[in-house]
């Protein structure tokens, strides 16, 4: 997939901006993971994963929270997969750099229920 962007430096603006995007989705999941986890009773990280805050009644405070990381870790492989093309002097890296970005839209259907994880 070739993708065509009018100048250079907005093509730098939309990489950054994919870039920031994965890594703010990142930090919103550990806080929502730890302050979710403090407000259940009974929840125990030592004891239970962060997958079981999904379940009951504010379960689907932890479903949005695993939808938007799949949302960021799209963008993050995204915004990493157009800096590799852009840069890349060398063909023997962009099939390296292209890898991401499949493997980060098989783990959105998986988080979506769209594909057995």
């Amino acid at each position: 997939m070739v993708v065509q962007v009018g100048s250079e430096a907005a093509g730098r603006d939309v990489t950054e901006t994919l870039l920031i995007v994965g890594v703010a989705a990142a930090v919103v999941f550990v806080a929502v993971l730890l302050v979710e986890g403090a407000l259940r009773s009974g929840y125990d990280p030592a004891y239970h994963s962060g997958s079981e805050l999904s379940l009951g009644d504010r379960g689907w405070i932890q479903m949005a929270n695993f939808l938007q990381m799949g949302v960021g870790m799209f963008a993050f492989a995204l915004s990493s997969g157009l800096h590799c093309w852009r840069s890349s002097d060398s063909d023997r890296s962009r099939p390296a750099c292209s890898f991401r970005t499949p493997c980060a839209v098989t783990r959105l259907e998986a988080q979506l229920g769209l594909r057995p994880s």
